[in-house]
């Protein structure tokens, strides 16, 4: 989760006003007017109208009429079926196109090497061969979201296509190596005060449910630094480049005059660093993209965001450990007022590029 790492009504409508408007033009058998009643005196009167209303309605134009008024009538029907068919059709069509253009993306995360240690990992781990263990269907998966706990448990480890953490030379290894130093994550003022206890919420009780996910300590300072640079854009900044919805960060940090708090993370092997598998609550947190576009869900697999950037995940920490790991220097909480001055400026100003 790269944002945090760095941290048919109307139709049925339009068919009735149709089909009483056909309605309206349609033939009517002829009448004696009320005013015309008593004046015709003699029943052969009243025959010889009832012979001339047989010859109209028998006549071609008053046949033609009829029967453009019965396909009028069936057409409207049918109209009506089409249009309440419709949307679920058309709802079905687009699910599918959604679905083949993930399977097909799902293929590009899968390489030659990949392949081969999923068919290792496969081979060592007959019990696990029901589970999603390439690096392509583990994104698949996270994609399709399955955000029930039992249904993200059958995403397999990241080890299954990147090989064993612990093997020399591996992918896995070689990416954790990154965050030997340590790993980094932004939190709003917002959040802050939920993990402290300071603001009591039910779903806080503690840094993040099931894993915090954490970039490294080097391109958090990379980002810092250009947002609070002379005419930078501050949190706007770090928004824009991490996948925030623009001004999120911002309206949580107003209160703190527009700091942020970042937590250095300066034990990872304490923390249980890894690599994340897709399987992890934070996994589907939604994200916006440079046009502002919304997407669902930002894992990806082999470590990255889809910017590029690093990342990992950490334990879950509740409260009180989180207390102790602050307590024995394993993690490091420091307020950023760096982005300040930028941050309100541009809030005033309103000029940053991209929201144009």
């Amino acid at each position: 989760m790269g944002s945090h790492a760095l941290a048919a009504k109307g139709t049925d409508q339009a068919t009735s006003t149709a089909a009483q408007s056909s309605h309206s033009q349609r033939p009517t058998a002829l009448t004696t007017p009320p005013e015309l009643g008593p004046a015709l005196g003699p029943a052969s009167h009243l025959d010889q109208l009832q012979r001339l209303q047989h010859l109209a309605n028998a006549s071609p134009q008053v046949a033609q009429l009829q029967r453009l008024q019965a396909l009028a009538d069936s057409r409207a029907g049918q109209v009506s079926q089409l249009a309440s068919a419709m949307p679920a059709q058309l709802n079905a069509r687009a699910k599918w196109a959604k679905i083949k253009t993930k399977v097909e993306k799902s293929g590009e995360f899968n390489t030659a090497e990949t392949r081969a240690n999923t068919k290792a990992y496969a081979a060592k781990n007959p019990d696990k061969a029901e589970m999603v263990n390439s690096a392509g269907g583990a994104w698949l998966a996270n994609q399709m979201n399955l955000k029930k706990k039992e249904e993200r448990t059958r995403i397999g480890p990241t080890e299954a296509y990147m090989g064993a953490k612990g093997a020399a030379n591996s992918a896995h290894a070689e990416h954790l190596e990154k965050f030997a130093a340590g790993g980094h994550s932004f939190i709003t003022d917002w959040a802050h005060r939920k993990i402290r206890g300071v603001d009591k919420e039910w779903n806080f009780d503690g840094w993040g449910t099931d894993a915090n996910f954490v970039g490294t300590p080097s391109a958090a300072q990379a980002l810092v630094d250009e947002a609070s640079k002379p005419h930078g854009y501050g949190l706007y900044y770090l928004e824009q480049s991490l996948g925030v919805a623009d001004g999120n960060w911002v309206s949580s940090c107003e209160p703190i005059h527009y700091g942020i708090w970042r937590y250095h993370v300066r034990n990872p092997a304490a923390l249980n660093i890894r690599m994340a598998s897709g399987a992890e609550s934070q996994a589907y947190s939604p994200w916006y993209d440079k046009a502002n576009a919304f997407h669902e869900g930002e894992w990806v697999p082999k470590g990255q965001t889809l910017g590029g950037a690093d990342e990992a995940v950490v334990d879950a920490l509740p409260r009180d450990q989180f207390n102790a790991a602050v307590d024995n220097g394993s993690i490091e909480i420091e307020l950023d007022n760096s982005m300040q001055v930028n941050t309100k400026r541009e809030k005033e100003e309103n000029l940053r590029p991209w929201k144009k």
